[in-house]
């Protein structure tokens, strides 16, 4: 036996062994494949046309199967991109004949592909690790690495576009919350007025029941008139305000949080 057909015996153990179950069908036709050189042939494989990403995994080619994974979010992407409903319909029609023809029709030769360039790396590593991990048959636990990559690659963009509106909102929400903070002081400055004149303050002395600015409100006054604290808030809030409104029962001052032009959503719940 020359150093050729040795080379061929290596090789095609190497491919059994990297194979792993049906060896056989895979072998036959990558022994057509290797007598039609460089060029590529069609040959159908059924798993490929019907769990395309699971097959890439489960044959560890992970990187086709992440990508096979994303087309369907590419796909979706570029129709909203395109509005034309011609150009559409061709991203549709193409989207379709690779999906479901050209990949399964060329799994096998990408396959051998694959593991061809693996084998290489074998024959020039000293390395029996590396050796080991180039020949290792696939397994179900190669299914679940990837599709579980690929869930997370596709869940992580989701949880982000999901948590900025959210935090959009709370930002605003922290803000309100800190001017509500501020009418505290205030608050108990009218309860101490009216214990000691048993009344709530009168127009004429609501100069002294201010407060100029905080931190994001523009400023916290009472309305003597409609007896009640009202919260101007600064910045992009565009002098929206809500109100600490007063209620006498039985000679006790109760507070009430109400909005008045501010968006309902940045109050906390118990002033909705």
């Amino acid at each position: 036996m020359d150093d050729a057909q040795l080379q061929a015996h290596a090789n095609s153990f190497y491919y059994e062994q990297a194979i792993g179950p049906q060896a056989e069908y895979y072998l036959a036709r990558f022994d057509t494949f290797e007598r039609a050189g460089d060029q590529w042939v069609a040959s159908w494989n059924w798993p490929a046309f019907f769990f395309s990403s699971a097959w890439f995994a489960y044959r560890r080619m992970s990187g086709y199967s992440l990508l096979n994974f994303f087309l369907p979010v590419l796909l979706v992407l570029m129709l909203l991109v395109m509005n034309q409903s011609g150009v559409q319909l061709l991203l549709v029609a193409g989207y379709l004949l690779l999906t479901f023809v050209a990949i399964p029709k060329y799994a096998n030769s990408l396959y051998y592909r694959h593991l061809k360039a693996r084998i290489a790396r074998v024959a020039t590593s000293e390395d029996d690790e590396k050796t080991r991990r180039l020949l290792r048959p696939p397994s179900i636990k190669s299914v679940f690495e990837a599709l579980l990559t690929a869930v997370l690659i596709f869940g992580m963009p989701l949880l982000i576009l999901a948590a900025i509106p959210w935090y959009a909102d709370y930002t605003p929400r922290a803000k309100v919350a800190e001017s509500i903070s501020l009418t505290v002081s205030l608050k108990n400055t009218i309860t101490g007025f009216y214990r000691e004149h048993q009344r709530l303050p009168a127009p004429h002395e609501v100069e002294t029941f201010r407060i100029d600015s905080g931190k994001y409100a523009k400023s916290i006054a009472y309305d003597a008139e409609k007896r009640m604290i009202v919260v101007t808030m600064g910045g992009h809030f565009n002098e929206k305000r809500f109100a600490m409104h007063a209620e006498v029962t039985d000679g006790m001052i109760s507070w009430t949080c109400r909005t008045i032009d501010l968006e309902p959503k940045y109050l906390p719940s118990a002033c909705r």
